[in-house]
Order: C-alpha cells, then sequence, then structure tokens
C-alpha cells in the first residue's frame, strides 16, 4: 500500500509538471457574422403630448474582432476587447448614400476550462460600450441626408477554442456567443446640421448570436 501511494504521487506530480505552461500575452484578430433581434424607440414629446414609435426586427452584422489577453494564472486571462463592424441592409433596402458603422470596446475576462501548450478550451464574459452610427438619405420631396449616433453598453459571453500550430506562437481561434446593447440616442445631424434633441429621445436594444474566427498570436514573456 505504502509503494502504492507513493506510485500515485510520483505520477501525480508527473502529470502537474506536463500540464504546467508559461503565461502569455495574446492578440486575437478576426471576422465575424452576428444576427441579432432589434428593438427601436424613438418618442417626440410636446408639452403634454407624446408620439412614439415602437419597431421590431432582426438584423444581421459583419465585423472584425481584435482582443488583447494576458494570463493572470494558467487558468484564468484578462484583457481588452474591439470590434468593429456594420449592420447589413436587406437588398430592397440598400440605397445610395445609406450606410452605418459601429466600434465597440470593452474589458473581458476568461476562464480556460482546458488548457496545454497546444489548445485550449475557454469561456468568456465582457462588459464594453459603444457606438453606433447610422447615415441615410429621407425619402421626402426633397432629398436630405441625416445621421443619427448612438451610445451605451453592452454585455457578451461566448464559448471558444484555439489551437497553436506545431505548438507556435499562431494558432487559429474560433468561438461562439450572446452578445447584447443597450444603445441610447445622443445626436441627430440634418444636412451636417445638429439638430436639437432636447424633445426626442431614442433606444435601439440589440440582441444575438455571434460567431467568429481567426488567428492568434502568442508572446512568452
Amino acid at each position: 500500500m505504502k509503494n502504492l501511494l507513493l506510485l500515485f504521487v510520483a505520477v501525480s506530480m508527473d502529470l502537474a509538471c506536463l500540464a504546467q505552461r508559461e503565461n502569455e500575452i495574446q492578440v486575437r484578430a478576426g471576422y465575424g457574422l452576428g444576427v441579432y433581434k432589434t428593438e427601436t424607440r424613438l418618442e417626440y414629446t410636446l408639452g403634454s403630448i407624446t408620439v412614439s414609435d415602437d419597431t421590431t426586427d432582426g438584423a444581421a452584422t459583419t465585423h472584425f474582432p481584435i482582443e488583447l489577453r494576458y494570463d493572470i494564472t494558467e487558468r484564468f486571462n484578462a484583457g481588452i476587447d474591439m470590434k468593429f463592424g456594420k449592420y447589413l441592409y436587406a437588398p430592397e433596402d440598400q440605397k445610395s448614400g445609406r450606410f452605418n458603422r459601429f466600434s465597440i470596446i470593452g474589458i473581458a475576462g476568461e476562464v480556460n476550462l482546458f488548457s496545454d501548450d497546444e489548445s485550449r478550451v475557454y469561456l468568456n464574459a465582457g462588459f464594453n460600450t459603444g457606438t453606433v452610427e447610422m447615415n441615410d438619405v429621407t425619402d421626402d420631396f426633397f432629398a436630405l441626408t441625416q445621421k443619427l449616433i448612438y451610445k451605451g453598453n453592452g454585455i457578451k459571453f461566448n464559448l471558444g477554442t484555439m489551437f497553436f500550430i506545431k505548438n507556435g506562437p499562431i494558432g487559429i481561434n474560433l468561438n461562439i456567443g450572446y452578445d447584447m446593447h443597450n444603445f441610447e440616442l445622443k445626436s441627430y445631424e440634418v444636412e451636417g446640421t445638429i439638430v436639437d434633441i432636447t424633445n426626442l429621445s431614442g433606444t435601439l436594444k440589440v440582441g444575438g448570436i455571434e460567431i467568429n474566427g481567426g488567428l492568434v498570436f502568442r508572446i512568452m514573456p
């Protein structure tokens, strides 16, 4: 029994040593797609009269995620997430002068469910803030360009995996998760002139699934 216990301890120590790895700094970049449910509300108040317009719809996005990570421990890392992209228009909604773009930046923490020198399986959660800019041309008798800027906060969760090529500094990163944002109207322009929105309020809520894929570059300090 004593010899068996000593053998068990020795094997456990060997496995622990094999499981250890150096802390890393990671830079991740790639391409992503998202499918969202959107809820838009515009409300105009004049005295005791309030007129509102509520719209529930769906939207798809393309975006470019960039993530920076630092290993605090072998199992946990933290860093900065950024995302730049646009909402896609249906063919019937596309027209000259109509475009949009968004930018998101936040902090994230990540737990490695499995981790060794060559691969990871991770669970990620983060908080962020962002801006959405929407540019359009009205269909009135006189065509007018208008720009709306929304700002707000959001959260995200995703499950991912990465594989390093031949245990080198470059790997493949894939993940899927839930992404949600609450934006508020902050600015409205018509023909480049800022319009007073004291009596106008607007919200844009989006939430849905996104899939990302790309490369990861790691640096061993």
